[in-house]
């Protein structure tokens, strides 16, 4: 089923507007957007099945598993030294998912939206969900109790190898707090996060208008996680989800503007209809700014609570930036509208002039394309 979507359907779902004959615009988008969503979910929880990472389960062996383990031990050391190899691969395999991963989710597209967010925590819960059912099945649980039946016994009756056992065990207990630490982590960010998914779903299916009308209630989601969460509440990881959230805003001016098309086609659009759709644009970023600092002035009343003491600029920034390019086309747009007017009345030696204007203001399209 997952490889019939992505090869078949969705190269056929993601082509141009013009197959999707008599569909609304906004209709296709969300279709698009819901359609991109399963497809992704699908395919990571197709991945989570093999855990992100396999844990090698101990070789096959002749000892008889009801013998007591302080025998086994004594009998075979060979079976104990293959045992700590064992344990120390898991080691490895886990501490260098625990630290990539992390390391991974750093290197984010630079306009990736806050869906990315959620959809990294999922995956990695259900990850680490699956390391640790991988370490209860009972071939595995005869790894660990062997090896801590060795620190147990006398030196006398345990093999040579007793104090490097020791060694690996304790490397291991610090493994296994990580562990326990990280799904901690992972649920708890999920747990909050998920409380944003509806207000966010906006972001990917409405308009800058209807983005508007959900900022009250986003904002405020947003403010108690940074409040509340245990692990997400970092300077750092709020930052980064409010620039997620800003990223997704500009994505979806893009799309507004354009109408699904190629950035060429602005120029065959209604030059009024296109200036509303830029005007929109402007208006969400001042309603978003202002949101913010509302927000952050109601959290400036309760001193002992936590502030939203994030940079405005790595939120705001790139958002100013596309807006002021948005400005300069709703000038340029209107100039054009204005002598498309003209045009239409014909006076006397004004064709000229009429015609090396528009001429002048198509030259800059590459410039202004927002």
């Amino acid at each position: 089923m997952n490889t019939g979507l992505l090869d078949v359907f969705k190269p056929l779902v993601s082509q141009g507007s013009t197959d999707w004959a008599s569909c609304e615009y906004e209709q296709s988008s969300e279709f698009k957007t819901t359609f991109e969503k399963f497809t992704m979910e699908l395919s990571q929880g197709i991945q989570s099945l093999s855990g992100g990472i396999d844990l090698p389960s101990p070789e096959p062996t002749e000892v008889d598993r009801n013998m007591p383990l302080n025998d086994i031990a004594k009998d075979h050391p060979e079976l104990v030294a293959k045992y700590e190899q064992l344990l120390e691969v898991w080691c490895r395999l886990i501490e260098q998912y625990l630290e990539q991963t992390l390391e991974g989710q750093q290197k984010d597209s630079g306009d990736a939206g806050p869906r990315t967010e959620l959809d990294f925590w999922r995956s990695r819960l259900q990850k680490i969900t699956s390391i640790t059912e991988q370490l209860r099945t009972k071939e595995r649980k005869m790894v660990f109790g062997l090896l801590q039946t060795i620190t147990k016994v006398s030196q006398e009756v345990a093999p040579k190898n007793r104090q490097s056992v020791f060694n690996t065990l304790r490397r291991w207990k610090q493994i296994e707090i990580a562990i326990t630490e990280a799904f901690n982590e992972a649920k708890d960010n999920v747990k909050y996060l998920t409380t944003l998914e509806k207000f966010i779903e906006p972001l990917y299916n409405g308009t800058p208008d209807t983005i508007i009308d959900t900022l009250p209630a986003l904002m405020n989601a947003v403010k108690m996680i940074h409040t509340i969460a245990r692990y997400y509440n970092t300077t750092e990881r709020m930052t980064n989800l409010f620039a997620k959230i800003t990223n997704q805003m500009i994505t979806n001016c893009k799309e507004c503007v354009l109408e699904g098309d190629e950035p060429e086609s602005m120029w065959r659009k209604d030059p009024l209809v296109l200036i509303k759709n830029l005007y929109s644009c402007i208006h969400l970023n001042q309603h978003y700014q202002d949101y913010y600092r509302q927000t952050k002035e109601t959290l400036l009343t309760l001193p002992k609570g936590k502030q939203f003491d994030f940079s405005e600029t790595l939120i705001f920034g790139r958002f100013d930036l596309f807006c002021r390019r948005v400005t300069k086309l709703i000038d340029m747009f209107q100039t054009v509208h204005q002598f498309t007017s003209l045009s239409q009345h014909r006076f006397d030696g004004m064709e000229p002039l009429v015609k090396e204007d528009l001429q002048d203001h198509a030259g800059g399209v590459p410039d202004q394309t927002p």
